[in-house]
C-alpha cells in the first residue's frame, strides 16, 4: 500500500520478474519515435522510462530525419545500467520510404544533429540516396522500415521477383526490414 502525499518523494524497491530468458542475447527495438518525431507524442524521457521497464536493452533513437541519442536522457534518469542507447537516423524522403542508419553519430552543431538532409537535394534515384547516407553516416547499417506499407518496396513496385520501378529501388541495405510494425499487411 501506497499513500501518496503532496510535495513528498518515496523511493520503493520493486523488483520485476524477467519474463522469458534471452540466453545471451540482447533485446532491442530498432524502430522507436519520440517526440522529436512529427508522427510521435510522447516525450524522449517517457520512452526512455517505457523501454527500460518493458527489458529493451539497446533503445535506438529512430526519429525522424533527425539524429537521436538517447544517452543524455538515459544517464538523467540513472538508466544507463539498464539499457543503451544506439544513436541513429531514420532517413525518411516521401518517393522513397523510411529507413534507419545505425549506428551513427551526433553532430550537435549540425541542423538535426548532422541528420542527412535528404530534402535539401531531393535523390534521384534510391542508389543515390543511399550513397549519399554512406557519405553522412560512414559505416552504418540500413534497415528497411515497413517496406511494404509505404516503405521502399511499395514505392519500387517490388513483387516477388520484379521491381516495377527500378530508379526506386537499392538492395543496398543491410538489416532486412520490419516484417510488420502494427499497421495493415498487404
Amino acid at each position: 500500500t501506497v499513500q501518496l502525499v503532496e510535495g513528498l518523494t518515496v523511493d520503493l524497491p520493486i523488483s520485476l520478474a524477467q519474463a522469458y530468458p534471452h540466453d545471451g542475447w540482447l533485446i532491442g527495438d530498432p524502430h522507436l519515435h519520440a517526440a522529436s518525431s512529427n508522427d510521435a507524442q510522447i516525450t524522449m524521457e517517457d520512452r526512455a522510462v517505457v523501454t527500460a521497464a518493458v527489458g529493451v536493452q539497446l533503445l535506438f533513437g529512430t526519429d525522424h530525419d533527425g539524429v537521436t541519442d538517447y544517452a543524455p536522457v538515459l544517464e538523467a534518469l540513472g538508466l544507463t545500467g539498464v539499457t543503451r542507447a544506439v544513436v541513429s537516423d531514420e532517413v525518411s524522403p516521401p518517393t522513397r520510404g523510411h529507413v534507419n542508419a545505425y549506428p551513427v553519430t551526433a553532430d550537435r552543431t549540425q541542423a538535426n544533429n548532422g541528420a542527412l538532409a535528404w530534402w535539401s537535394n531531393i535523390p534521384p534515384d534510391s542508389q543515390t540516396w543511399f550513397d549519399w547516407m554512406d557519405e553522412r553516416h560512414p559505416g552504418a547499417l540500413y534497415q528497411l522500415n515497413h517496406p511494404m506499407d509505404d516503405g521502399l518496396a511499395v514505392m519500387a513496385g517490388w513483387s516477388t521477383g520484379e521491381i516495377a520501378s527500378p530508379d526506386r529501388w537499392t538492395e543496398d541495405f543491410d538489416g532486412g526490414g520490419e516484417v510488420w510494425n502494427g499497421r495493415t499487411m498487404k
